[in-house]
């Protein structure tokens, strides 16, 4: 079995104990780095070879926004997991566009946290419960997208429930249509937008929001 390797920053040292003994018990995971501070973080970011950060955005010297910021800058090969107490949608929006594969809040139950980093290593993102990610942008953000692209009605449609991040079952409880078929309109319309991941998607209605503002 591999295991991968995690960097855990958070600014609460009771809570990072707690959360490094909580992970610590997952058979697929070493804990290789702590960091308590954006600065210390960005120094051990910059010597160690791991799989995944979880981070905390509220951070003395470097917030968590600040950090990521300065990863953006550089092509960094490792996933990140926020894992905050924010859920207000312009800085959850801020922090999709700098990039993250997963967003949890740390008011959930500590359980969700093993199916977020799965989802995360596997390449996929992760958006935890109460992350409205629907309220981050307009029906409007979703159509000067759908413009730019030859989607049609129903991949328009299903692009707007895409973007709450809703899985192909629940897509097709809304709209009354199998899942198998919502994965077909999944699969056309990530290929004719040309990305992969919901995140992907995320970031490009942010852009289109952003250029067009």
């Amino acid at each position: 079995m591999k295991i991968y390797k995690l960097v855990l920053a958070d600014d609460h040292p009771v809570y990072l104990s707690g959360l490094s003994a909580f992970l610590n018990k997952m058979p697929y995971v070493e804990i290789v780095a702590t960091a308590l501070d954006g600065t210390t973080l960005l120094q051990l970011l910059s010597t160690l070879t791991f799989d995944l950060l979880l981070l905390d955005l509220d951070m003395p010297n470097q917030t968590g926004i600040e950090v990521l910021q300065n990863l953006k800058r550089k092509d960094y090969p490792f996933k990140i997991l926020v894992l905050t107490k924010h859920n207000e949608a312009a800085i959850v929006k801020e922090v999709l566009e700098l990039g993250v594969n997963g967003y949890l809040l740390k008011t959930n139950h500590l359980d969700e946290i093993p199916q977020a980093i799965a989802n995360v290593l596997q390449g996929k993102s992760y958006w935890g419960k109460g992350i409205a990610i629907n309220d981050i942008w307009t029906e409007e953000d979703l159509k000067l997208v759908a413009k730019s692209y030859p989607l049609t009605k129903r991949e328009q449609e299903i692009l707007a429930w895409i973007a709450t991040a809703k899985s192909d079952k629940e897509i097709g409880n809304q709209l009354e249509i199998s899942d198998k078929t919502v994965g077909v309109h999944r699969k056309n319309i990530m290929r004719k937008i040309g990305v992969s991941t919901t995140r992907d998607l995320v970031r490009l209605i942010y852009q289109a929001q952003t250029l067009a503002s």
